[in-house]
């Protein structure tokens, strides 16, 4: 999280009610779980029959997302543009260039211009890859060395374009262009998991177990800022996690651990999506079923979306034609594969509580 990278407005505090929007079908929206959750009104996207989507990934402006579809433990990576209500055409698939057609393709992210990167498998082994998407083009590998070994997750470009992160068996990795012959371990460790990179592209924040850790990316310290947290991510240039209280979870930031919220719902999946302008963190649970945390950091709010999905997977946060944008992975109900879905925010949410009469 693209990350998300992730203006909204501030929720209403009436619930909207309506239709649920999954392919061609509507379904008559069913009472939310919790009484005040803000019904959603999902259009699905596009996807091969039989294959589970994951990892959606918004492109800068919200002009095109990315994401991967699974079939048989095989992955590959699909492009859709985005319209002003809804995604407008049919995927179209990123090909590796000299590699066979069902060559497994995954973890898209973008890069500013806007380029994706991509995870594909080779003969030497996972490496990769950069492509401008558009019909025709294929994508080339991005690195002439090998990765370091266990190319995991998480990767993620900074703002400038020029510096590529992600997590590996060994660590953090970083690859800048121009500068970086062979990728660099930011910081060491097999048991990492989530990562999210500061707005300056200065510092990089993950967990290791329950410690949350923040490394510099080039010289500096490593700080551990919690020895009992998860869903790590960067608000800005502002660390973000979830720490465990008790029997309780609070929301906090900064490197003082300035406390946002007690009691959040929580445990929270593998990490959290951010609005572009960093005023909303949102999240989904393992046993959530199909609802989505929001909380509004300026009001300091916390706020239920219900998408009536079976259990939300993956979710992305982008701006694009004046709207913010949610991507979300899920289950939708009498369906066997995980689809992909897209919905407008500011469509659904009501003006900010400083502007209400």
């Amino acid at each position: 999280m693209t990350r998300t990278n992730a203006t909204l407005l501030l929720l209403s505090a009436v619930a909207l009610a309506g239709v649920v929007w999954v392919g061609a079908r509507s379904t008559t929206a069913a009472a939310p779980l919790v009484p005040d959750a803000i019904a959603l009104h999902l259009h699905a996207v596009e996807q091969p029959a039989g294959t589970d989507a994951r990892a959606p990934s918004f492109s800068p402006k919200g002009v095109m997302i990315a994401f991967e579809a699974w079939r048989d433990g095989a992955p590959q990576v699909l492009v859709s543009l985005m319209g002003h209500a809804a995604p407008t055409d049919h995927p179209v698939a990123v090909p590796l260039r000299g590699q066979a057609p069902d060559a497994a393709v995954r973890q898209p992210v973008w890069h500013p211009e806007p380029k994706l990167f991509v995870t594909g498998a080779a003969e030497a082994g996972e490496r990769l890859w950069f492509v401008a998407p558009g019909p025709g083009h294929d994508a080339v590998p991005l690195l002439s060395a090998e990765l370091a070994p266990g190319l995991q997750s998480d990767a993620q470009v900074c703002s400038s374009g020029l510096t590529l992160l992600w997590l590996s068996e060994v660590g953090v990795q970083r690859w800048q262009r121009g500068r970086d012959e062979q990728p660099v371990t930011v910081l060491a460790g097999a048991d990492l998991h989530g990562l999210s990179a500061a707005a300056r592209c200065d510092r990089v924040l993950t967990a290791r177990g329950e410690q949350v850790v923040m490394a510099p990316i080039g010289e500096g310290e490593t700080t551990v800022l919690s020895e009992a947290g998860r869903g790590v991510v960067f608000v800005g240039d502002q660390p973000v996690w979830f720490e465990r209280a008790g029997e309780a979870w609070q929301l906090r930031l900064g490197e003082a651990g300035a406390i946002l919220a007690d009691d959040v719902a929580l445990p929270p999946s593998e990490r959290p999506g951010v609005a572009e302008d960093g005023d909303w963190v949102l999240w989904s649970r393992p046993d959530g079923g199909g609802l989505i945390w929001a909380y509004h950091l300026p009001d300091q709010r916390e706020v239920v979306l219900d998408t009536s999905l079976e259990q939300v997977g993956d979710l992305d946060v982008a701006q694009g034609f004046g709207q913010t944008w949610l991507a979300v992975t899920g289950r939708a109900k009498d369906s066997l594969h995980d689809g992909l879905f897209v919905v407008q925010l500011t469509e659904a949410l009501g003006p900010p509580a400083s502007e209400s009469p």
